[in-house]
C-alpha cells in the first residue's frame, strides 16, 4: 500500500488474528464441531461525501451517540482539513474537520466547493490533484472499538451567508448512512452465528406542524469477506481489492430509506438490515452502500416517499437523482472456537489453524 493510504491518525487495527477463547468440539470420524458465537473487535467506515448544501464549506463534522472520552475514535486524515479533533458532547463524541485560518485575516485557507461536476470514484482523494481541488466532495472516516454507537451524523460546516469568518453545520444532515453492526446468534447447534449490519435513515425527521417523514434516499449495498483485519486506509474507492464494486458483489439493489415520524419508528422505510453468516474463517466483513437522491413523488401531507412501482423496491428512472456518498464500512470480527475435524483415524485438523 502506498503511503498515500497510510495517514490515518491514532493507533491502527491490529494486523494479526486477534485471540479468542478455543473451544474443540468433540472429534468424529469424520465430523466437524462449528463456532457458536463470535466477537466483534471494532468498525471502520470510510465514506465519499459531496457537498450538496450549494454553500463554501470549510469543513465536516460527524457526531457519534454513545461514544465517551475514552473511546474517541481515530480518523482518516488525509484530505485537506487534516486530523480531526474530537469534542465531547451530552451523550457522544464529536469528530470535527475544520479548515485552518489565516492569522492575519482570519480567513479559512481550505474549502470544499458546491459539487456540479459528475461524480466517480477516486475524485474525491488529495492523491488525484487533477480533481480533487475543485471536486466538490470530500473522503472522511471513523474508526472505533467494539462499542455500540447508539446513533450517527454527518454535517457540512459552512459559512454563514452574511459573515464569511464564521462556520456552522448545515441542517439537516448528509445522506450518508452510519451503519451499526451486532452478533446473531445462530439458530441451532451447529450452525454459525450472522454478523448483522442495521442501515439508518440519515435523514431526520422534518420539522412541521404535523408529524413528517425525513427525505428519502435510495441505497445499494456491496458486500464482501475477508480472512483477515482491515484498517481504516484500505477503505477508500480507488482499492477494489478490498471494497467490493464488483455487480457479483450487490447484496441488495435500490432499498428506499426514510425516516419514521416521530413516535412512528419501527416502519420498514426507517432502516434496512442485513444478516451474513460468519465462516470460521472470516475476519472482517467489508460493504459498500451507495446513496443516491430520492427524486420522485412525496405525499403533500406528511412527505412518504410515493414510488411510481407501489413498493419503493424498482425506482423508475426519474425517481433516482445524483449519488450523494459512497460509505465503506467494515466489522472486524473472530469467531470464539474453531472448527475441528478428523477423518477416519488421521490428525485432528482445525480451522482457523492453531498455533
Amino acid at each position: 500500500m502506498s503511503s498515500r493510504r497510510r495517514a490515518a491518525s491514532g493507533a491502527p487495527l491490529r494486523d494479526t488474528a486477534l485471540g479468542a477463547a478455543i473451544v474443540l468440539g468433540a472429534l468424529a470420524a469424520p465430523g466437524a464441531a462449528h463456532a457458536q458465537s463470535a466477537i466483534i473487535y471494532g468498525s471502520v467506515s470510510n465514506f465519499d461525501i459531496s457537498n450538496d448544501t450549494g454553500r463554501i464549506c470549510h469543513g465536516f463534522r460527524i457526531d457519534l451517540d454513545g461514544a465517551t472520552q475514552n473511546q474517541s475514535p481515530y480518523s482518516f486524515n488525509a484530505e485537506r482539513y487534516g486530523t480531526p479533533r474530537s469534542e465531547p458532547y451530552s451523550g457522544g463524541i464529536s469528530v470535527i474537520y475544520e479548515s485552518p485560518r489565516n492569522p492575519l485575516t482570519g480567513a479559512f485557507t481550505e474549502r470544499t466547493l458546491p459539487h456540479t461536476v459528475p461524480w466517480f470514484p477516486g475524485q474525491c482523494y488529495q492523491w488525484n490533484p487533477l480533481t480533487y481541488q475543485d471536486s466538490g466532495c470530500e473522503h472522511f472516516g471513523t474508526a472505533r472499538g467494539p462499542e455500540r454507537i447508539t446513533a450517527a451524523r454527518g454535517r457540512w460546516l459552512c459559512e454563514d451567508p452574511d459573515d464569511h469568518t464564521v462556520i456552522a453545520p448545515v441542517e439537516p444532515p448528509t445522506a450518508v448512512p452510519f451503519p451499526s453492526y451486532s452478533i446473531q446468534p445462530p439458530p441451532a447447534a451447529n450452525q454459525p452465528p450472522a454478523v448483522v449490519i442495521e442501515i439508518p435513515a440519515p435523514v431526520p425527521p422534518r420539522p412541521a406542524p404535523i408529524p413528517q417523514y425525513g427525505d428519502a434516499s435510495w441505497i445499494r449495498v456491496f458486500v464482501t469477506e475477508m480472512e483477515r483485519e482491515v484498517n481504516l486506509d484500505e477503505l477508500v474507492a480507488d482499492n477494489p481489492a478490498v471494497v467490493p464494486m464488483d455487480a457479483a458483489q450487490l447484496e441488495s439493489d435500490w432499498d428506499l430509506l426514510q425516516a419514521d415520524p416521530p413516535g412512528e419508528g419501527g416502519g420498514n422505510h426507517r432502516q434496512k438490515r442485513n444478516g451474513r453468516d460468519l465462516k470460521p474463517t472470516t475476519r472482517s466483513v467489508v460493504r459498500r452502500i451507495e446513496t443516491y437522491e430520492y427524486t420522485g413523488a412525496y405525499d403533500p401531507i406528511n412527505h412518504l416517499a410515493l414510488c411510481a412501482d407501489g413498493t419503493c423496491t424498482a425506482p423508475a428512472v426519474d425517481e433516482v437523482g445524483d449519488l450523494v456518498s459512497t460509505q465503506m464500512t467494515a466489522v472486524n470480527v473472530q469467531s470464539d472456537s474453531l472448527t475441528v475435524t478428523r477423518s477416519g483415524t488421521g490428525p485432528a485438523t482445525s480451522t482457523p489453524p492453531t498455533r
